[in-house]
């Protein structure tokens, strides 16, 4: 799905985007192949683009923005929001050189004067991933890449109440890097608004939980009550 110079209201709910891939593969990587389900090129005065109880899987964009890129411009210009939704193993290469692909999501901002507000609520992501073998260049951005054109563009994003979990960066030198601070967004944590239980369960640190463990997915024990705290009547 390919939207340029968006200027309406577009609304998307209980969908599944699923192996979606850009062109890009055996091509020049000054070429700029973005958003492996959806692209949107500068949405514009008011746009909107909600996206509810969707899930996008095993996308993959040959630059930024693995399964999604969202562009805006102008002022007033794009404001987009995700709720109750998954972001599930997609991939952004990053072959344009840039280092804040965003394997689920890139939000860019075209211009410092441009107006893009940006909402997560209620969604995960897991096992995104950010460059690859090939990367020549740090990456940042393993869930959501923030990114810009100007000065003062970098685009922002308010998160709420989601996931990270397992989402990958890769080095310059093309090898996984499980100590980044940035596996799950691209800028630190001062740029960010709406920081408000967020579950990041392997930011900065080897992993050491597997999926099973933290999903609750991998069964159960019962043990007995270690408490010293009994009730009399």
């Amino acid at each position: 799905m390919s939207m340029h110079y968006l200027t309406g209201n577009v609304s998307i709910d209980q969908s599944y985007f699923v192996g979606n891939e850009t062109n890009g593969k055996d091509i020049a990587p000054a070429k700029t192949f973005d958003g492996g389900a959806i692209y949107v090129f500068d949405g514009r005065d008011g746009a909107t683009f909600t996206i509810s109880n969707s899930t996008f899987a095993n996308n993959v964009a040959y630059d930024d923005g693995g399964a999604i890129m969202f562009q805006g411009t102008g002022n007033p210009g794009f404001t987009t929001s995700i709720s109750n939704s998954t972001f599930y193993e997609n991939k952004a290469y990053g072959q344009d050189g840039a280092g804040y692909s965003g394997g689920a999501i890139q939000y860019f901002k075209n211009g410092g004067s441009s107006r893009m507000i940006n909402d997560i609520q209620g969604s995960t992501f897991i096992g995104n991933q950010s460059g690859n073998e090939a990367s020549t260049m740090e990456q940042r951005g393993g869930a959501i890449g923030l990114s810009g054109a100007g000065l003062f563009a970098t685009a922002s994003v308010s998160r709420n109440n989601s996931l990270f979990l397992g989402n990958r960066v890769y080095d310059g030198n093309g090898t996984l890097n499980h100590l980044s601070n940035y596996k799950d967004i691209s800028n630190s944590q001062t740029t960010q608004e709406g920081t408000e239980n967020i579950i990041n369960v392997d930011k900065g640190v080897e992993p050491t939980a597997i999926f099973e463990e933290i999903l609750g997915i991998g069964g159960g024990n019962l043990v007995s009550n270690h408490t010293n705290i009994t009730k009399r009547c």
